[in-house]
């Protein structure tokens, strides 16, 4: 009895070192990246209310390509940390291209739509003249950055799966500080330059995603990495199997991420009925919403590597009982999340300039529902983006994710938006009721011990027959 409690007591505390060691990069990474959108958005505001919507439809667009990339790489994660536990070199080489290619492909037809069809993608969201006449340029533009994107975030996920945390962080706090520099020399037209408005924080967008990703490759293929060694000669092990097995796992995390981006954006489309005004107010809130889930998915993110890794070594009653800590932690994560929102709820009026305005009360209603959200938000996401997707449970969490926003929230939303003419902050209180439907069956789903999958096992058999194939 007394050797067992020092086991669990000395397991403890490697969890613990394992969790710090781990999350404290992931936060630093998301508190600079959501800085970088902040600042870029509070820029952006200093050029009046159309331009903030401009900005926030051509965001609201390609936040359905962002969850794609989310969830192809996430779906790789399941992979890649499983083959790093394993030390399985190859595995894990022939899953990143998988993912490159996937995403690269996708980003090419996403970048092509938003160059050629930008009107008609922005009329989707808003019809206001002046609104279509900044976001053309501007989306135009920024389109061949979220495409670079697709390189980012695959070589960025495989640092984090290899627990290589703080390269992700190096590279948030880099890319922060090179968006808001090029984006004052290019919007206010410092330094010779020419001021250009919402076309400058495109341009600037631009430029840093540039160097963000030489950076990212020059760093991946001179550190010192055993990923890098006959990379290249992985490629041509890639095989219709292989693919398959890989969007086995990954279409269902892209498709449940997809829709709910996709239920995002028809809630703005909601928004978009009540004014510009009301608008710019949604596009400033989900800002906030942004900085209130920091916390919440850098705990997230922590425990996809940690239980990735840990089923990599197969002990499962640990990863069982690492996964329990995650589910009590969460709150939390709720807590911190609920704080931070409360201690903005008034900066942000003066910091955006809308003290007073229907701007101002639109964010101030909101911001105080987004608080209570943020307690049953945290510990739904660290079981749905940690502990489920970790365990390859993409059909349950796709139920939960997709489900609720479209079974619950949507419903809600146009009944109350469309039909009843709710106030805004009531319409968006809907969010709510999403966390309240997923509360119970995700306790339910913990508990059952269900949602682990050996996900790799399948291309373990592949990976075998490709191998007896080229002896032949």
């Amino acid at each position: 009895m007394s050797s067992e409690l020092i086991d669990i007591k000395a397991e403890n505390k490697e969890f613990d070192r394992k969790f710090l060691v781990t999350i404290m990069p992931l936060l630093i990474s998301s508190i600079f990246s959501q800085c970088l959108t902040f600042i870029d958005q509070w820029m952006v505001s200093t050029l009046g209310t159309a331009a903030i919507a401009a900005v926030g439809v051509s965001t609201n667009f390609f936040s359905v390509y962002f969850t794609f990339l989310y969830g192809c790489n996430t779906g790789a994660g399941i992979y890649l940390t499983r083959y790093w536990g394993q030390k399985d070199i190859s595995g894990f080489q022939r899953i990143l291209w998988v993912a490159v290619t996937v995403t690269f492909s996708v980003g090419l037809l996403i970048c092509g739509a938003a160059i050629a069809f930008p009107e008609l993608i922005i009329r989707l969201f808003n019809n206001d003249p002046l609104v279509i006449e900044q976001a053309v340029p501007y989306m135009r533009i920024v389109a061949v950055s979220y495409l670079l994107n697709a390189i980012c975030y695959v070589v960025s996920f495989c640092f984090r799966n290899i627990g290589k945390v703080k390269v992700p962080m190096v590279q948030g706090i880099a890319s922060m500080i090179f968006n808001v520099i090029f984006n004052y020399i290019f919007i206010f037209g410092k330094f010779g330059c020419p001021k250009m408005g919402v076309v400058g924080a495109a341009l600037g967008t631009l430029v840093t995603r540039i160097l963000e990703t030489a950076g990212l490759l020059v760093f991946f293929f001179l550190s010192d990495n055993p990923i890098k060694k006959e990379l290249f000669k992985a490629f041509g092990t890639l095989n219709g199997k292989l693919y398959k097995e890989y969007l086995k796992t990954s279409l269902p995390l892209c498709a449940n991420d997809m829709l709910w981006s996709l239920g995002l954006s028809c809630y703005y489309m909601v928004y978009g009925t009540r004014g510009t005004e009301i608008y710019a107010g949604m596009s400033i809130l989900n800002t906030m919403e942004m900085f209130a889930k920091l916390a919440i998915m850098g705990f997230a993110g922590t425990c996809t590597i940690i239980l990735g890794i840990e089923m990599g070594k197969s002990d499962m009653s640990k990863v069982y009982r690492y996964a329990d800590r995650f589910n009590k932690i969460s709150v939390i994560a709720g807590l911190i999340s609920c704080s931070i929102i409360l201690i903005l709820l008034v900066p942000v009026q003066y910091i955006y300039g809308i003290q007073g305005t229907i701007e101002g009360e639109c964010v101030r209603n909101c911001m105080c529902v987004l608080a209570i959200y943020c307690i049953p938000n945290a510990i739904n996401c660290i079981k749905v983006e940690g502990i489920f997707r970790s365990g390859g449970d993409v059909k349950y969490l796709t139920f939960m994710d997709a489900g609720s926003i479209w079974l619950v929230g949507m419903p809600l939303t146009l009944l109350l938006g469309l039909v009843f003419k709710a106030d805004i902050w009531f319409v968006y209180a809907a969010h709510i009721a999403i966390e309240l439907f997923k509360l119970p069956v995700g306790q339910y789903r913990l508990r059952s011990r269900k949602w682990y999958h050996n996900v790799t096992q399948a291309i373990e058999e592949n990976k075998q027959y490709s191998a007896t194939m080229e002896s032949m």
